[in-house]
């Protein structure tokens, strides 16, 4: 792994996707980095830097959460109204907390029941 590649609570990098129900298709994504590897920087120190987020690596998830459903209404005209997401995820709470789309249109959780059969499978 080079610089700035790990997984868990110290990455430099994330990915998140918003994922359609019905065909499993990835309908929009954000990517997220601390690290440039052009400048080798965290600092935003070049032209192209690719540096788009400062903060801790565990709030990677909920960021990129709240910028792609930012993104939905601007850019796509749709309010996407229903959130399913892993059980452990703050993602929710921040767009929820957002109100992003107002009092008249608020995301709603829905459970997501094979990440609670995964949880069981391996007790």
């Amino acid at each position: 792994m080079g610089p700035g590649r790990k997984r868990g609570h110290t990455s430099k990098n994330g990915v998140v996707t918003a994922t359609s129900l019905d065909n499993g298709k990835v309908i929009e994504f954000e990517c997220l980095s601390k690290y440039c590897f052009e400048c080798k920087s965290t600092n935003k120190t070049c032209d192209n830097c690719q540096v788009n987020y400062h903060g801790f690596s565990a709030g990677m998830e909920s960021e990129g959460e709240l910028r792609i459903f930012s993104r939905f209404l601007p850019n796509y005209n749709v309010r996407y109204v229903q959130y399913l997401g892993d059980g452990d995820s703050k993602g929710f709470l921040r767009v929820q907390e957002s109100n992003i789309y107002g009092d008249e249109f608020p995301v709603e959780k829905l459970e997501c029941i094979g990440h609670v059969q995964r949880v069981w499978e391996q007790d």
